[in-house]
């Protein structure tokens, strides 16, 4: 006969149970609680040195001008100084004239080229303006104000967002590319061609599906990527399970291990069982998606706004890649490394694809 357990022994083992879960939390908030306090430490020692090294450069601009400044009052004065000089020189040349105007018309004309005389090998020279000179110092200090200006646009554009940290830097893995794929050499740009490459055989390679990875996988961490879809035709992208069937025809749905969302017949949708649709108020020129290996969580965002699309929950057991689906000819995606990254005019014209 089953031993009945006592019922009291149950409630203190369940009390234990409890206890040991709650000193484990404090245990897990106090080290949270530190590392925070590292990285508030880390960001207050960096974000000081920033403001020193501005607050430097300011002064250095502003001696700069300063020096400009000196430069212009001193040549002012010099000019006045060797104006005042000629007038001077003048004033006494007309009233030696005047004195003598009573005089006979020849003695008035004798006195009067012998005045002249006297002042031109007595007069110092006109001034020479260095204005000229000074104006193009301005212009240059003005061509440093607007790098600096575009400097700071960059490094404020630049700045972490408060969704995005850091952004991976993705390329495509032209390895997996189906054989109606074209992958630019850089690895940042793919199309679909509508027309079959010649391409080498591997086990890498997506045979069915017109799709290609991404170059790393991902089985930890947090990591976003930033990938272009306003380049026209049908697209899909997200993440997808190492182990996909990659030889033959599979459903692009969570159930086959894969978490997409897409445009398709000009409606924007999340890849699941059945298909959802997603009414955007604006059409993303730019999606981020953000895989969050431990929380088993797969976001996608407009880039330009971070307004939330949509988001997948699941339980990861294996590597993640980043997945893109070229699902018509003429689709073609861009993998953005930076914020900065532009569609190149090139990709249209060139030939140099890899395969």
């Amino acid at each position: 006969m089953e031993k009945i357990e006592n019922p009291l022994e149950m409630v203190k083992k369940k009390r234990d149970t409890v206890l040991e879960l709650e000193i484990r939390g404090v245990r897990k908030s106090q080290e949270l609680l530190r590392q925070t306090e590292t990285e508030r430490q880390k960001i207050t020692s960096e974000f000081e040195k920033l403001h020193q090294f501005l607050v430097q450069k300011e002064q250095d601009f502003l001696a700069q001008l300063k020096e400009i400044d000196k430069a212009i009052l001193k040549t002012q004065d010099e000019n006045i100084n060797r104006l005042l000089e000629e007038r001077t020189l003048l004033s006494n040349l007309l009233k030696e004239m005047e004195k003598n105007h009573q005089k006979p018309e020849n003695e008035f004309l004798e006195d009067v080229r012998t005045i002249l005389h006297r002042h031109d090998n007595t007069k110092p020279p006109m001034p020479i303006s260095k204005f000229p000179d000074l104006d193009k110092r301005i212009k240059i200090f003005s061509q440093k104000h607007q790098y600096l200006s575009y400097c700071l646009q960059q490094f404020k554009e630049n700045l972490p967002s408060p969704l995005v940290e850091i952004r991976d830097f993705m390329t495509l893995d032209p390895e997996t590319a189906n054989a109606f794929l074209m992958v630019t050499e850089d690895h940042l740009h793919v199309r679909n061609v509508g027309t079959k490459q010649d391409v080498s055989k591997n086990p890498k390679r997506f045979s069915y599906f017109s799709c290609v990875l991404g170059s790393q996988g991902f089985n930890s961490g947090k990591h976003y990527w930033d990938t272009e879809v306003t380049h026209g035709g049908y697209w899909g992208l997200g993440v997808v399970k190492e182990s996909v069937n990659r030889k033959q025809w599979f459903k692009l749905r969570p159930e086959e291990g894969i978490w997409a969302i897409g445009l398709y017949q000009n409606q924007y949708q999340a890849l699941t069982s059945p298909c959802t649709s997603i009414m955007l108020k604006e059409k993303p020129k730019k999606i981020t998606v953000v895989l969050d290996y431990e929380e088993d969580l797969i976001s996608f965002y407009n880039t330009e706004t971070m307004n939330h699309i949509f988001t997948f929950s699941a339980t990861f057991t294996e590597k993640l890649f980043p997945f893109f689906w070229l699902p018509s000819k003429g689709s073609y995606l861009t993998l953005c490394p930076s914020r900065e990254s532009r569609f190149p005019e090139h990709f249209f014209l060139s030939e140099k694809f890899t395969t």
